[in-house]
């Protein structure tokens, strides 16, 4: 379990503004304290991430991309980048940032063409990247980046709180099923 004086919270109390250094810092606090948890919770598969216009990787990334450094069925947490940049029309790309179940940070970029109102993958990127070069290539402020990790972090806490509410039912059911059982004798075999 965490601790509650985190290396975060350590930075967070106090009166002066936080500068870039300290937002860098509590997003590294925060990932530190959070990849731990990553083996223990659900997360999405880069490649059923919703890109390019609403497709999917999986579904647009053609054939000839299986030798793809970067599986697509790496699991994490991904967020758009919402930084769709088309050219002409017919072409262009987008973006997605996120944290793999192994605690590295990637940035990931598709440019496509568009074919019949569709995109379609020709190249994609996935590069392994440190925090500084994340918020330089995000385009995102710090303090952006650390609130969706956190929201990320409360979303999976509910997730886990809403299975177990659906499942501890079925404790209260063997309990008392264990216990009528014991009061009868049971036919040894």
């Amino acid at each position: 379990m965490p601790s509650g004086k985190s290396r975060g919270m350590r930075r967070l109390v106090r009166r002066e503004p936080l500068e870039m250094e300290d937002w860098i810092d509590l997003i590294e606090a925060r990932r530190a304290t959070f990849v731990p948890f990553l083996g223990k919770i659900s997360l999405r598969v880069l490649g059923d991430m919703k890109f390019f216009l609403g497709q999917t990787l999986n579904r647009e990334c053609p054939r000839n991309m299986s030798s793809f450094e970067y599986p697509l069925n790496t699991q994490g947490f991904f967020c758009l980048c919402d930084m769709w940049k088309g050219d002409d029309g017919e072409s262009g790309e987008d973006s997605l940032w996120g944290l793999t179940r192994e605690g590295k940070w990637w940035y990931v970029v598709g440019r496509c063409r568009i074919i019949n109102r569709v995109p379609r993958v020709k190249e994609l990127y996935v590069e392994d990247v440190n925090t500084q070069l994340l918020l330089t290539k995000t385009q995102k402020h710090p303090s952006e980046i650390w609130r969706v990790l956190g929201s990320f972090i409360r979303s999976a806490v509910k997730q886990r709180r809403v299975l177990f509410e659906e499942v501890e039912p079925l404790e209260d059911l063997v309990i008392a099923e264990e216990s009528a059982a014991s009061c009868i004798s049971l036919k040894q075999q």
